[in-house]
C-alpha cells in the first residue's frame, strides 16, 4: 500500500453515461477513466464492459462521508472493497467532507471543521478504510462556500490528516482555485503548505461565476487558464500518477473539445 510506488496511469476522463460511447471510441487517446463508486456498488460489472479490459478504472466515491461523527458504514465499505478488487483498481478515492448523518443523506459535500479533534477523528477512519481496501486511499479537497470555526487553516488540516493517516491526496486544482478566490487566499501558498509528495492524482475541471461573482464548482465548463497554471506549478513539484478531466454537465457536442483538455493535460504532465 506504499503510495510512493504506485503506477503512472497518465491522463483520464470522468466516465459519465452521456459520453460513454465517445470514451469507448477514443481509448487510444484516453489513458484511464474514473467512475463514481456508488453507481457500481451491488451492480453487475457488465455495465463497464466497453472499457473494463482496455484501461485502468479508478473508483471515486461521494458517499463514504469520512467526516460524519459516527463509524464508517461497514456494508458500504465492504461493497467498495469488492468493487476495487474486481476492477484491480490502483487506488480508491473519496472526499474530505461529510455527506450524511447516521440515517440521512444530505446530498451535498459539506466542509468539516478544521480542528485538532476532527483531524483525529478523520485520521482514524482513513486508516481503517485503507486497511480494509488493502490499497492506497486518497482524500480530495472540496469546494466550500462558508467557513466553520476552527483553529487550523485548510492546508494545515489537509496536511495533518493525510500525514497522520498515511494516505494520499487527490488534489482538485479547480476546487483549490475556487476556494482561494471565494475565501481570499493565495493558492500557491496553499500548495507550498501541503505535502506535495502525497499528491497522487489531480482533478481538472471548469466552473462558473454566479451573479455575485462567486466561483461555483459546477464541472460544466472547459478548464480555465488559472487552473492550468496551478497544474503546471504542481507538476514541477510533485510526482503525480494520474490526472483527470472532470465534466459532469453541459457536455460539448464536439467530443474533440474534451479531448483537447486531455491532450493539454498530457503535454503538461509528460513535459
Amino acid at each position: 500500500m506504499n503510495i510512493h510506488s504506485l503506477p503512472y496511469i497518465g491522463v483520464g476522463l470522468g466516465y459519465r453515461h452521456q459520453i460513454e460511447s465517445q470514451i469507448a471510441s477514443h481509448l487510444d487517446n484516453i489513458n484511464w477513466v474514473e467512475i463514481i463508486s456508488e453507481r457500481y456498488l451491488d451492480q453487475p460489472l457488465e455495465l463497464l464492459n466497453p472499457i473494463r479490459d482496455r484501461c485502468p478504472i479508478v473508483p471515486h466515491g461521494v458517499e463514504l462521508s469520512i467526516g460524519t461523527d459516527s463509524p464508517i458504514d461497514t456494508h458500504y465499505l465492504s461493497n467498495l472493497c469488492q468493487l476495487a478488487n474486481d476492477l484491480n483498481a490502483p487506488w480508491v478515492s473519496d472526499h474530505l467532507a461529510f455527506t450524511r448523518t447516521k440515517d440521512i443523506s444530505i446530498g451535498n459535500l459539506t466542509p468539516l471543521q478544521f480542528t485538532d479533534a476532527v483531524v483525529r477523528q478523520v485520521t482514524e477512519k482513513a486508516r481503517h478504510v485503507q486497511e480494509v481496501l488493502n490499497r492506497p486511499f486518497l482524500l480530495e479537497n472540496i469546494t466550500y462556500y462558508f467557513r466553520l470555526p476552527g483553529e487550523l487553516t485548510e492546508a494545515e488540516f489537509l496536511r495533518r490528516v493525510v500525514t497522520e493517516a498515511d494516505c494520499g491526496i487527490l488534489l482538485d486544482v479547480a476546487n483549490l482555485y475556487y476556494n482561494s478566490q471565494n475565501m481570499g487566499y493565495d493558492p500557491y501558498n496553499f500548495l507550498e503548505a501541503i505535502p506535495l509528495e502525497r499528491v497522487i492524482q489531480v482533478h481538472l475541471a471548469g466552473g462558473h461565476q454566479d451573479r455575485r461573482g462567486q466561483w461555483v464548482d459546477s464541472h460544466s465548463e472547459p478548464v480555465q487558464e488559472p487552473i492550468w497554471r496551478l497544474f503546471e506549478f504542481l507538476v514541477k513539484r510533485s510526482s503525480i500518477r494520474g490526472a483527470l478531466i472532470e465534466r459532469d454537465q453541459n457536455f460539448p457536442h464536439d467530443f474533440s473539445a474534451l479531448l483537447g483538455d486531455v491532450y493539454r493535460a498530457k503535454r503538461i504532465l509528460e513535459g
